[in-house]
């Protein structure tokens, strides 16, 4: 089999599944039980018969692994654990990394021996009490389960995939068509006919649904690139030893895929800088009066034509007493300024290089972050708003258009 003209299909494929993986173990970690486990060992399975079909060996060989453990989990022959949870994160790396090589422009295999060896031991080690504590899984309940059974199942929507291109090109097919419509309509004003004039305008309200499809079918909800962000958030927060509570809210508010696309990168630097410098660790927070776990917000939300994309947190807000006589040093404000407007503090922040950060980080630190996120904005036809309180928190907003598929223009 030419398992290189299928290899698209299945990178696609595999993220897909690679989010629900996450998701679910997220959902285990946090003590969500049974139903987590059987999302997790689903999606593995699936993970492990596509690999296997594709020839991918480590992708195969570490699905089945997973899905060994898995499988001793659904059957209660272990428990869940701190070190298990830990493993199983580490497996679903291996995983992500063995598929972005085997689909790669030159093709390799992950050497996954050792986490193998790391997956199957954690299968055979006896749980401390101590450990299983907080992980236990609640039991089903049996009036539920069997009400939910005997429901009825309903038709799931159907769905295929095209490639984002094909989509373009029927847009800019559109947008001829467009054009040629308004040149055939000066054409019947002049000539005077009714009838043509009658057929155009027909025409037109044909042609005024095709662009509305064109234009729907390009729009995705944006959970599709979402969904990613709680995976890193967890590890961020962990590597930085803070607690953090990550929300997603508007998962249905629906963007145009392309300018979702785009929109990825910039959220990410927003939601690590709110991590590295907004967030404060748990003794910080307990020192300022606020709970140990802060709360980190991402929001999509419909504005009329545009669509809002929010991230916020409750950490300290962005310390002016630190902005200020950095954007001095550099020349960026008179000497007499004693406070910044928010439109300055936007400006300042977003200005290439700029960082109070003491030290560079593997997080942040160069100056980068925030000016991407303003010029990828205004480069989308966007704006920025940036809210911040000290002590309470801040509030980024990029107001985004729907679509940048088609423009109205004189």
């Amino acid at each position: 089999m030419d398992t290189g003209r299928y290899a698209k299909l299945f990178l696609s494929e595999s993220r897909e599944t690679l989010t629900e993986i996450n998701n679910a173990l997220l959902e285990l970690e946090r003590g969500a039980g049974e139903s987590a486990i059987a999302r997790l060992f689903r999606a593995v399975h699936t993970m492990k018969g596509m690999g296997a079909a594709m020839g991918y060996t480590a992708v195969a060989e570490l699905s089945h692994e997973l899905e060994t453990l898995l499988d001793r989990l659904r059957n209660a022959t272990i428990v869940v654990t701190r070190p298990l949870i830990d493993t199983l994160f580490v497996g679903v790396d291996a995983l992500e990394q063995a598929v972005d090589l085997a689909t790669a422009a030159t093709p390799q295999q992950l050497d996954v021996t050792k986490v193998l060896e790391r997956i199957r031991q954690a299968g055979t080690e006896e749980p401390s009490p101590t450990l299983t504590s907080e992980f236990a899984i609640p039991k089903k309940n049996g009036d539920v389960t069997a009400a939910a059974a005997s429901a009825p199942t309903q038709r799931a929507p159907r769905h295929i995939r095209i490639e984002a291109k094909r989509l373009d090109t029927l847009m800019n097919v559109v947008g001829e068509l467009v054009i040629a419509r308004d040149r055939i309509s000066k054409i019947a004003e002049r000539l005077g006919d009714q009838e043509l004039a009658d057929s155009i305008l027909r025409a037109s309200q044909i042609l005024a649904n095709l662009q509305n499809e064109v234009m729907t079918s390009r729009m995705v909800p944006v959970w599709q690139v979402f969904e990613r962000f709680p995976r890193v958030v967890r590890d961020t927060a962990k590597a930085l030893g803070k607690e953090v509570e990550f929300k997603i809210e508007g998962r249905e508010i629906e963007l145009d895929r392309s300018m979702l696309d785009e929109m990825g990168e910039p959220v990410l630097h927003l939601l690590r800088n709110s991590l590295d410098h907004g967030i404060e660790t748990p003794a910080q927070r307990e020192k300022a009066g606020k709970p140990r776990v802060a709360t980190l917000i991402l929001t999509a939300e419909r504005d009329r034509a545009t669509v809002l994309i929010r991230v916020t947190d409750d950490g300290r807000g962005i310390d002016q007493s630190r902005v200020l006589p950095r954007a001095k040093k550099l020349g960026l404000v008179d000497d007499e300024t004693t406070r910044l407007t928010e439109q300055e503090l936007v400006a300042i922040i977003a200005r290439p290089g700029f960082s109070t950060a003491e030290k560079v980080t593997e997080i942040s630190g160069r100056g980068v972050g925030f000016d991407i996120v303003a010029n990828r904005v205004r480069a989308l036809g966007g704006s920025l708003e940036v809210h911040t309180d000290a002590g309470l928190g801040t509030s980024v907003s990029m107001r985004l258009p729907l679509t940048l598929a088609i423009s109205r223009a004189l």
